[in-house]
């Protein structure tokens, strides 16, 4: 068994994420190289665990996670390892093993390629009645691999990952990767210092901090707000943004140079200390040479860009 291996564990106990009984039995379960299912455990509130692990025998450059309701948390590094932990609340144990029983994980590799699956197939309305089922995935995975996430509902949040596309109803999503594409219902999204972002949704919030390295921003939603915040909007970006009702934010510390924003609506209502041109149902603002371009277009839009002074 690899030190980093046991380390992680023993860092997991530190922790409070396990106790000693499961860290010992995850031990064992790394040494003999398959995965290991705990017993049940009992937590506060008549809520019972059941946790399962598994790291797959290669490297990977991809992995997918499918579940339904549940919080998920995935992170760069090695080795790769997925721990699932089936939430169940119940009266007593017995009720609460007979619900556990009932979702069934799935562990597949093949190619350099990992799939896990939550199977909420059987009696899934007698499953999520009153929220008695959950499933919480910590993932850790190689930073360039592709991470792919369908689920129901749930917060999601990644660290240090390149590569996010994640496909859920209802949900917040917070990511530092470089290149992310979320299909959302409902939610948050929560961008920090991403190079690429697309969006599509029902109502949709997005806040993307350290906006000056976001180069390429595409945004299709019903209803939402985008706000966008940085000292400078960056060189070569190209920002689409196409909704019914909704309002975008934009804060930079500098005067956009070089750039080209034109906002387009039926009725739109335009606040900013910027000189917009308007022309007929599109407003302007162009200063030098249009590298960058940010394109808004919705039938009730509103638009409030302010420059804020220069941090000293």
């Amino acid at each position: 068994m690899a030190d980093d291996e046991r380390l992680e564990i023993l860092q997991r106990l530190e922790r409070g994420e396990i106790t000693a009984a499961q860290a010992e039995e995850f031990l064992e379960a790394w040494e003999e190289g398959a995965e290991r299912e705990l017993g049940d455990v009992q937590e506060e509130g008549n809520v019972f665990s059941d946790i399962t692990q598994w790291s797959p025998e290669g490297a990977l450059t991809a992995l997918q996670l499918d579940s339904f309701v549940g919080r998920i948390t995935a992170r760069a590094g090695t080795p790769t390892l997925v721990v699932a932990t089936v939430r169940a609340r119940a009266g007593d144990a017995a009720e609460a093993k007979k619900l556990l029983e009932k979702v069934d994980l799935q562990f597949e590799e093949r190619d350099h390629r990992a799939h896990v699956k939550a199977d909420f197939a059987k009696s899934i309305f007698d499953l999520f009645r009153g929220a008695k089922v959950s499933v919480d995935f910590d993932v850790t995975l190689p930073a360039e691999a592709a991470f792919t996430v369908n689920y129901g509902t749930g917060p999601l949040a990644t660290e240090g990952i390149t590569s996010l596309r994640a496909n859920l109803g209802n949900g917040n999503v917070t990511t530092d990767a470089a290149r992310a594409d979320v299909n959302i219902g409902n939610g948050k999204i929560v961008s920090r210092g991403g190079r690429e972002l697309a969006i599509n949704g029902g109502n949709v919030k997005v806040l993307a901090e350290a906006a000056g390295a976001l180069e390429k921003f595409t945004y299709n939603a019903g209803n939402g707000l985008v706000e966008l915040k940085a000292e400078a909007l960056a060189e070569t970006a190209n920002y689409k943004m196409h909704f019914g009702n909704g309002k975008v934010v934009a804060a930079w510390a500098r005067p956009p140079e070089n750039c080209l924003i034109e906002v387009t609506a039926l009725a739109s209502k335009l606040e900013s200390n910027l000189p917009f041109n308007k022309e007929g149902n599109t407003m302007v603002y162009a200063r030098g040479e249009p590298r960058a371009r940010i394109e808004i277009d919705a039938a009730h839009c509103k638009v409030h860009v302010t420059t804020e002074e220069e941090p000293k």
